[in-house]
């Protein structure tokens, strides 16, 4: 059993993520061994079988903790949609960008060599909480209206924030402000669609 407090422990999974995170960098995760996660962690594949069954449950646990993130990072800023105004769309936009931005060396590597499913599970993901924000927000019942404005929502989202990070050439700052100003768009758009 592991013990959540153990330095030692948590170190050695700090290890084995980094190691998965800069061998995904380099190759698939279906042609890299446990063996060769833990040579790069060096740990010992004791005390990788002590955190994970399988190396997928390791690439699952980092995938989760990127989930998070972003997931965190989609929560509003204001409870209400008659709340909302340019300032607080700024505020939340900035919190979307730190937030991707945070993750942005562990995306890099994870997409490396992905063939497109992370990518679909991220903008899952941010489809399911845009939806319930959405619903939330506006004091609405599900409808096809909210999936479909959610779904454009997330891949709109999701696109912008990987060639974000991807991008060299944009800062923080410029991505902040061009969200911005299509979010202050989009949200005039999806008031106009559900109200």
């Amino acid at each position: 059993m592991k013990n959540q407090s153990d330095l030692r422990a948590i170190k050695t999974e700090e290890n084995l993520r980094t190691a998965l995170i800069y061998l995904l960098h380099e190759k698939e995760l279906k042609k890299i061994s446990v063996k060769d996660i833990c040579d790069k962690a060096k740990c010992s594949r004791n005390a990788f079988y002590f955190h994970y069954q399988y190396k997928e449950d390791l690439y699952d646990a980092i995938i989760d903790t990127v989930s998070d993130i972003i997931v965190e990072s989609l929560i509003p800023i204001v409870p209400t949609e008659n709340m909302l105004d340019n300032m607080s769309i700024y505020t939340y936009s900035e919190k979307l960008v730190n937030g991707f931005n945070s993750i942005s060396d562990d995306l890099k590597s994870l997409l490396t060599n992905d063939n497109g499913e992370l990518e679909k599970k991220i903008t899952l993901s941010c489809y399911k909480n845009i939806s319930s924000n959405i619903l939330t927000f506006y004091n609405i019942n599900e409808s096809q209206k909210v999936h479909l404005i959610s779904s454009y929502l997330a891949s709109s989202l999701v696109g912008f924030m990987l060639n974000f990070i991807n991008n060299d050439e944009t800062n923080k700052e410029m991505a902040t402000q061009i969200l911005s100003k299509l979010l202050e768009g989009a949200n005039s758009s999806v008031h106009e669609l559900l109200l």
